[in-house]
């Protein structure tokens, strides 16, 4: 009777340790699944795309443009990240847009942005109406698509180092 009491007391203590290293095993998990949701949550809330049909165009736009801007050569400004725009003309007729850059004026002639890293241009250089800037005139033709990647940073050769920008770009079709 002795030996039984001695392997189940062993018998216990093993079922105790394994559901002690079970519990934390549980313990994190849950806190993996916690950091992953604030992760996705995070990644949700900065890639935050809006997506509208205007005139049988479908426009999805990662229209928010909140940032400070690095100060860098046009060639370094081409190759940030950037915003996409991505048009779709679900019709017959050929469609004609406008992109907009829409905030305030300040710092425009150090602000240089690229459109598909060709089109670079210092902000000052385009029309300044209603609050916006008009970026670009363009065409779709019918049943057709067009991506656009724009690119926004503070030219190296400025005399202001932090220039941080709140911009909002849209897109008008006719």
């Amino acid at each position: 009777m002795l030996l039984l009491d001695c392997d189940s007391m062993k018998y216990k203590d093993f079922i105790d340790n394994q559901i002690i290293f079970l519990i934390i095993q549980c313990l994190f998990i849950v806190f993996i699944l916690i950091y992953l949701s604030i992760l996705l949550g995070k990644w949700l809330l900065t890639n935050n795309r809006d997506t509208y049909v205007l005139k049988d165009v479908v426009i999805d736009i990662d229209s928010n443009i909140d940032k400070k801007l690095e100060k860098v050569s046009d060639i370094e400004g081409i190759n940030l990240e950037s915003n996409t725009i991505m048009l779709t003309n679900n019709s017959n007729i050929k469609k004609s847009y406008h992109v907009l850059l829409c905030g305030n004026d300040s710092n425009k002639e150090n602000i240089r942005i690229s459109i598909n890293k060709s089109l670079v241009k210092s902000l000052n250089k385009f029309n300044y109406d209603n609050s916006c800037f008009e970026i670009l005139n363009s065409s779709l033709e019918p049943y057709s698509s067009n991506e656009l990647k724009f690119s926004i940073w503070n030219k190296k050769s400025s005399n202001i180092e932090d220039i941080s920008v709140k911009y909002i770009l849209k897109v008008n079709v006719n």
